[in-house]
């Protein structure tokens, strides 16, 4: 039997479940969708809400993936470098803030570096998000994955920018799964609601 395009209910309750322990409260049938990885979840989230010519603040060094799929919905990435330790320059952010931003995709606990932005980046983030209106792609694949008592926060977390986060996980790197290709996004409902459409 086909399953429903959003994933099974069970699964997406279980997700909700897993995301309260990083303080984002999410209903199950309305803001998870499950995908074929979450390569897949970037590439639906991407073209959900991006336009061509819309630009993408990336904070980088990134995924190179990353930068595909914001190119693939004809959008056009603008690299914020963090540097190896991957701490956020905040002015750098927003210097490169221009009346075409759309986006500010990041990847933290990162890939490839290991850095972890502390919750002051993610806050600065958020700011700046709400000020200014724009999404956060927010990939989170790697949260489980934190040592040594670091403390961090799901950029979802934050309430100030709820609406406007797109969390993106999946089961690959914390539960070695990488062969099921099974991931998700929590979103708010329009937002699901597209990228249920795209599916």
């Amino acid at each position: 039997h086909y399953t429903p395009s959003k994933g099974i209910l069970e699964l997406r309750e279980a997700i909700a479940d897993d995301l309260k322990k990083f303080g984002v409260e999410a209903d199950p049938e309305k803001e998870i969708i499950v995908t074929s990885g979450s390569k897949y979840g970037i590439y639906c989230a991407c073209l959900a809400t991006l336009n061509p010519g819309d630009e993408v603040l990336v904070l980088s060094p990134t995924w190179p993936t990353h930068f595909t799929c914001v190119e693939f919905a004809g959008a056009k990435p603008v690299e914020i470098p963090c540097g190896e330790a991957f701490k956020l320059d905040e002015e750098e952010l927003k210097e490169r803030l221009t009346g075409k931003s759309r986006m500010i995709l990041l990847c933290s606990p990162n890939n490839p570096t290991g850095g972890v932005l502390s919750v002051s980046d993610l806050k600065a983030i958020s700011e700046i998000s709400e000020d200014r209106g724009l999404f956060i792609l927010s990939d989170e694949i790697y949260n489980k994955i934190i040592y040594d008592g670091f403390e961090t926060r799901s950029m979802a977390s934050f309430e100030n920018v709820r609406d406007h986060v797109i969390l993106v996980n999946g089961f690959s790197k914390a539960y070695a799964m990488t062969g099921w290709r099974l991931g998700y996004v929590f979103a708010e409902k329009t937002i699901i609601d597209a990228i249920n459409k795209i599916i």
